[in-house]
């Protein structure tokens, strides 16, 4: 089995954003965003933090409302189809080319589910 990262290497001249709560570091995965109301949207992880994620939409975001809940699902290896964890999560923002998600479940959460799979 290889190792598969998510995470990059930080860009030359990359900030964070002091306004955030929770730091958030370039990642790069294909993910699918699972809404309750039914609407699935693909797309490729920009970055991610313990509190949320940004993806940038393969589509344009269509049904996509800011508030509405569901999970956003992380693949496995670009070789692989399989969906390896799901994250709750809820709609932040539709921006543009993508969609800010803030995350359902404590950080603590997140850790046990991961280690225990």
């Amino acid at each position: 089995m290889s190792r598969y990262s998510i995470f990059r290497r930080l860009p030359p001249g990359w900030r964070q954003d002091s306004r955030r709560r929770t730091p958030r570091f370039p990642a790069q995965a294909r993910v699918v965003l699972y809404l309750d109301s039914g609407v699935e949207a693909r797309g490729l992880l920009r970055d991610m933090s313990t509190g949320g994620a940004f993806v940038i939409l393969f589509e344009p975001a269509r049904g996509l409302m800011e508030g509405e809940e569901g999970h956003l699902g992380l693949d496995g290896p670009w070789d692989s189809d399989e969906v390896h964890y799901r994250f709750p999560c809820e709609v932040a923002r539709v921006d543009g080319d993508g969609v800010a998600l803030r995350f359902l479940v404590a950080v603590q959460s997140v850790r046990s589910s991961l280690s225990s799979s």
